[in-house]
């Protein structure tokens, strides 16, 4: 469900459709004075948006990982990490090479 919401960002001011998720998200900054990461350390247990801050519904339930996907998870961050690694060796390269 979206609903009508006008937020600012650097000065300008924006209206659209947002979620309530995201609304609540945006409100919990602006309580915050504008710092996104006071959201997640907000110590105002009593407000009733508290357990929303984040900008996720806490009764939805995360299925837990699978062994499996744990292990393809993995293996992308292994590809991942030697793709990475082979970009900075070829940066890093003298031109020329001492013999």
């Amino acid at each position: 469900m979206a609903v009508q919401h006008t937020w600012k960002v650097a000065g300008k001011e924006f209206t659209g459709k947002i979620t309530v998720l995201k609304a609540i998200r945006q409100h919990c900054i602006d309580c915050s004075g504008g710092y996104r990461r006071e959201v997640n350390r907000c110590h105002i247990t009593t407000c009733a948006l508290h357990p929303f801050r984040s900008g996720k519904d806490p009764s939805i339930k995360r299925k837990p990982l699978t062994e499996e996907r744990k292990k393809e998870l993995a293996d992308q961050i292994k590809k991942l990490n030697k793709s990475k690694t082979k970009k900075l060796a070829l940066v890093h390269e003298p031109k020329y090479a001492h013999e």
